[in-house]
């Protein structure tokens, strides 16, 4: 991301040698050389794997254990939508009258046979609810997965930008690491020759210990975000290197843009289907409170008469009241509560759209300042104070001051990307769509070189 000699002190002036004894002062330079060639060299493991997002991504469909539960979901809300368009079956009876009593009515003779067939006929489109309610469950699954789908890939580009972030800063770690080295070696080399107090050098020295502390918390953290990426596809954690870019600045979308998305945000989607579900349990139960009847027919034989005849049965229930008044009330009142959740969610979501895109576009102001403003006036002030320091107009901590300014303002550059790739993604996973975006000229210093 950064080029390796970019604050100020670049190939010619690792060679320049300060006062002192020169073949001295060249062999610490050729030291100093070497050091950066070999940071160069290492900055991307040649054996790490390199990774693109688009095979994160895939990886992620793939694998994912979160993911990969949807097919079973899927079958169990389709054998629900099968459960529910079956019909009731008919049942079979068979009664035996006027056997072992008394009188005319011992054994058999006297006895009365019936074998009737009856069937329950649902009225008021009782199985259509059913399977309507259990189409919209098994849609709403669909729609479930997606939402968990958006999720899940939101997270996986969220821990691989990370993975950026996390190599960026080594790289602006190691890259501080050589500069400091150098103000080291020319310290030193100003104290052998009397014109710098030791105290310089031990604080010069301190400064390259904290940075190079520095560095291996980064490493640290590095081989953790490499560890959290693998997780998502349950992979066991290798040497990974993304081959993502945190310096590309990219077109934001527009607020318009994201407000026209709102609609096909997966949660909004998901409280509509809500919202259909309850109008379909309603409708379910406004069909359970009518009444159903049983039809029947059968032969019923005579032993003392030796005659057969048809019956016929009809069954009607006495609707004194009607038996699902609380389940239709309670249903009509979680079907007014799923339509109130989803204007406040859309409400909701919408403010929070504009608060995470105004958000964006503040940091994007900062990036385009920094570049374009603080850091060049940062290059500037080194480059100066640098040419004074070989010349002995300028003292050791104003060096100091020259170049901690220069990395702190390079480390929130770093930062402000970082926090806008974060809130884009933010936006994306809102929205569920993926914002077009377009590169632009990134006027840094970095990109001038």
């Amino acid at each position: 991301m950064f080029c390796l000699f970019q604050s100020g002190v670049g190939l010619t002036r690792c060679l320049s040698a300060p006062p002192g004894n020169p073949p001295q002062v060249w062999r610490r330079q050729w030291r100093v050389l070497t050091t950066c060639l070999l940071l160069a060299l290492v900055a991307a493991p040649a054996k790490a794997e390199r990774l693109v997002l688009g095979e994160v991504l895939q990886q992620t469909l793939l694998r994912n254990p979160e993911l990969q539960l949807f097919p079973y979901e899927q079958r169990a809300a389709e054998a629900n939508a099968i459960q529910a368009g079956l019909r009731p079956n008919p049942s079979l009876s068979l009664s035996v009258e006027n056997v072992l009593g008394s009188g005319e009515a011992q054994g058999f003779e006297s006895a009365e046979t019936t074998l009737q067939l009856s069937q329950l006929v649902e009225l008021g489109e009782k199985r259509q609810r059913r399977v309507d309610l259990a189409t919209v469950q098994q849609r709403q699954k669909v729609i479930d997965y997606e939402f968990q789908r958006v999720e899940v890939l939101t997270e996986a580009t969220r821990r691989y930008y990370e993975l950026v972030y996390r190599q960026t800063l080594l790289e602006w770690s190691r890259q501080r690491i050589v500069i400091e080295q150098k103000a080291l070696d020319q310290i030193r080399a100003r104290a052998n020759a009397g014109a710098a107090q030791q105290a310089d050098v031990s604080g010069l020295a301190l400064r390259l210990a904290e940075s190079q502390a520095e560095q291996h918390l980064l490493e640290g953290q590095l081989r953790l975000a490499q560890r959290r990426l693998a997780v998502m596809w349950q992979s066991e954690p290798e040497a990974m290197w993304a081959e993502g870019d945190l310096a590309q600045l990219e077109r934001i979308p527009s607020a318009a843009q994201v407000l026209n998305a709102m609609d096909r945000a997966p949660s909004y989607l998901q409280l509509l289907e809500r919202v259909r579900l309850m109008e379909a349990q309603r409708r379910l139960e406004e069909a359970n409170g009518q009444w159903d009847v049983t039809l029947g027919m059968g032969l019923k034989r005579s032993e003392e008469t030796n005659d057969t005849s048809l019956l016929f049965e009809l069954k009607v229930p006495l609707q004194l009241n009607s038996p699902n008044q609380g389940n239709l009330l309670a249903a009509r009142a979680e079907e007014e509560q799923a339509l109130h959740h989803q204007r406040l969610a859309r409400q909701t979501l919408r403010l929070t759209l504009l608060g995470v895109h105004h958000s964006l576009s503040n940091q994007m102001d900062r990036i385009e300042h920094l570049g374009q403003s603080l850091l060049p006036l940062a290059h500037q002030w080194l480059e100066q104070v640098e040419t004074g320091y070989e010349t002995g107009q300028q003292s050791v901590l104003s060096l100091l001051a020259a170049q901690s300014k220069q990395f702190e303002l390079e480390r929130q550059r770093i930062d402000a990307r970082y926090s806008a790739w974060l809130q884009l993604l933010e936006l994306e996973r809102l929205t569920g769509q993926s914002f077009e975006t377009v590169t632009q000229t990134d006027p840094s210093p970095e990109n001038q070189s």
